[in-house]
């Protein structure tokens, strides 16, 4: 990706200190003046690498806080996974690791939500949240060994007394690479499998998607 590709930016979320989740989130928060949305511990490795604190959205938030931005309700959720920093230029002598890693649950102003898992296995409370925040589409992690199960228990647990979620994405698949697996079409299988009657969309690069409630 070029940085030009991304000409405006107001928020960036980022669930851990992994490269493959933030590796070019320094000079996009530099080049756009956006403001960071991270766990507590990763926003004070941002600062001490630079950023300024005026581009910290809320420098303390954890798991289980939320903030209300410009009328977009944002909650950090846990996140099965670690958060070693591989983020340039790397770790700090004041900030050696990222803390928690997290997802996140975006409400917009319409009520609109969206749950993005980050880098997170399936775990129970997931189902926990879906009655919580009833999403309607979630980004869940189908990484390059990813048991396709795992994925396919995601969007069950995040379906659970919630009939709103109609839209799953896959999060860390790269079409761009043919024969990567598992493949969204191994996904869709463990869906099928185990009776859950969505479809995982398959996205292509810069296709973009709109919604309505």
């Amino acid at each position: 990706m070029n940085l030009e590709d991304i000409p405006k930016a107001d928020l960036i979320l980022i669930p851990n200190a992994h490269l493959d989740e933030g590796g070019e989130v320094i000079p996009i928060a530099q080049r756009t003046g956006a403001k960071i949305l991270a766990p507590a511990e990763l926003n004070f490795w941002f600062m001490d690498v630079g950023i300024p604190p005026s581009q910290i959205a809320s420098p303390f938030m954890s798991p289980g806080d939320r903030i209300d931005w410009e009328g977009i309700t944002i909650r950090m959720v846990d996140s099965v996974h670690g958060s070693g920093i591989s983020i340039p230029p790397g770790p700090t002598a004041a900030v050696p690791y990222g803390g928690p890693a997290a997802g996140f649950y975006i409400t917009f102003e319409n009520g609109w939500t969206v749950y993005f898992s980050g880098s997170s296995a399936a775990t129970a409370d997931q189902a926990l949240w879906a009655q919580m925040y009833k999403p309607h589409a979630a980004i869940l992690g189908l990484n390059g060994g990813r048991d396709p199960v795992d994925f396919a228990m995601m969007v069950k647990l995040t379906a659970t007394d919630n009939p709103n979620l109609v839209d799953v994405f896959p999060h860390h698949h790269f079409p761009a690479f043919p024969g990567q697996r598992p493949s969204v079409a191994d996904a869709q299988a463990a869906l099928n499998a185990m009776g859950i009657n969505l479809t995982v969309r398959d996205p292509a690069v810069r296709q973009v998607f709109s919604f309505t409630r």
